[in-house]
Order: C-alpha cells, then structure tokens, then sequence
C-alpha cells in the first residue's frame, strides 16, 4: 500500500517528467518503488546476516503514551544485536540507501545516485517513525 500510495503522489507531482501521465506512468512509477523496496530489503537483508543483527519484532511490553512513543522512536534508529549490544540500524539504513542507488539504473536520466539515495534513506526514517508510532512493537 505504501509503494502505491507513493507511486500516486508520483503520479500527481509528474516525476520523474520523462514517463506518461496515465495509467502506463503510474505503472513504472509503482514498478520503480517496487524494485527498489526489494532492492534495499535484499541489501538489509544481506547486511543484517553480515552484522548478526536481529531485525524481527516482538510485543511490546511498555505501558503507557509516552514510554511507548519514546520506544516506537528508539526502534526506529536502533536494533538490538543478538550479544545484547545496541546499534545503529545500519543495515536498514544501508539497504535504504543502496535501493535508491540502484533505482537510477532504471530510471530516466539524468538521475544524481547519491541523491537517490539520501533520499530513499530520508524515506526510510520518515515512513519508519510514522509506522512505529502507529504499531505495537519493538525490536528484540
């Protein structure tokens, strides 16, 4: 839903310029953000294997609005390791990134790579925190 919702605002804001209007312009729209989620997933993916990280979620056990908001906001920016450690979320970060790196491969030119990128990484934080403050969860 979110990549559909993306690819509308896409849609309606005309970017990329270089695609139609109509409904074959959504598509591509919708088809990008697509290859790039599973781009930047894939690269998280292989990331958190590499660090040992442990991105799967489990219940909440914090009570109340603001334990649970500052909770939802730390699992945004950070992932328990499995030595008990905390960490940045660099492989999330890192797949964001390199998603929207990969994404210039298919999009029209010109296209800055490390915009695309910065951008995708930006994303990732915005919709992160919006997604934790909505969901009942934290990283284990």
């Amino acid at each position: 839903m979110k990549r559909m919702f993306a690819a509308g605002i896409d849609q309606a804001r005309g970017v990329p310029s270089q695609w139609d209007d109509g409904w074959d312009g959504y598509v591509e729209r919708f088809a990008s953000r697509e290859g790039q989620f599973i781009a930047a997933n894939s690269l998280a993916a292989l990331g958190n294997a590499a660090m040992k990280y442990e991105p799967r979620y489990d219940q909440c056990r914090c009570t109340g609005f603001w334990p649970r908001a500052r909770m939802r906001l730390c699992a945004t920016f950070l992932l328990t390791i499995k030595v008990a450690a905390t960490a940045s979320a660099v492989a999330l970060y890192g797949g964001s990134f390199g998603g929207g790196v990969l994404s210039t491969a298919w999009k029209p030119k010109p296209r800055n790579a490390i915009a695309e990128g910065s951008r995708a990484m930006a994303g990732q934080a915005g919709y992160g925190s919006l997604l934790n403050s909505s969901l009942n969860s934290r990283p284990t």
